[in-house]
């Protein structure tokens, strides 16, 4: 143990020349010892002998800010670390990122991507009924992909997706009159809560990428 209250009293020279050793041994050894120096002062360094943790007095000097661990020859750092949430948002930028934090970061984000947890599956003509809108209410953005002929003078097919029935754009277009083997395919993402319809057309195919 190495600490000293910093304080040099009148005293004989041998007696002070032994106190301000001590003061300069406490110095160097950063405090050192299984307890807190009684006298403390801010920004004033310890180092705890027991756990090999090392402190600083905060600016108020009314308590003390773990700095890190000596571990063997290793110096642990203690920072502040980022929670889960944090970590995915990536809007915090006076924290840090452990490699378990982000291997649990990214394969948090990783499971919101289209693909994950979706298969594709087939419509029929009742499950899909041309002129129709449909939402995607899932969690994750779809695909879909339908495979047609014009429409048969029912007006020119189209394929329009939106965030509303009453607001969306046009995504293809293709003439009526297509003949037997004139056919189209289209494939395009529906983004989550987005509305999507097939104006016109005679089926092939209609599938979507959805869970």
């Amino acid at each position: 143990m190495s600490q000293h209250d910093m304080n040099i009293a009148n005293q004989t020279s041998a007696n002070a020349r032994a106190d301000i050793n001590n003061a300069l041994g406490a110095l160097v050894s950063l405090s050192s010892g299984t307890s807190a120096p009684s006298t403390t002062f801010a920004n004033m360094l310890w180092y705890e002998t027991d756990t090999n943790t090392l402190y600083i007095r905060n600016e108020a000097n009314s308590g003390w800010v773990t700095i890190g661990i000596i571990n063997g020859s290793a110096f642990e750092a203690k920072v502040a670390i980022a929670s889960q949430s944090e970590a995915q948002a990536g809007t915090e930028n006076t924290k840090t990122m452990t490699a378990l934090r982000v291997k649990n970061a990214i394969d948090q984000i990783s499971t919101g991507s289209i693909g994950v947890g979706q298969t594709w599956q087939s419509f029929s003509t009742s499950n899909r009924v041309n002129n129709t809108w449909y939402q995607n209410t899932t969690s994750l953005p779809i695909q879909v992909a339908i495979n047609c002929r014009g429409g048969n003078g029912s007006g020119e097919p189209a394929i329009y997706v939106g965030t509303a029935t009453n607001s969306y754009i046009t995504i293809a277009t293709w003439p009526s009159n297509d003949g037997e083997y004139e056919r189209s395919a289209f494939s395009f993402i529906v983004p989550v809560n987005h509305y999507y319809k097939l104006t016109s057309g005679t089926r092939i195919h209609w599938s979507e990428l959805r869970a």
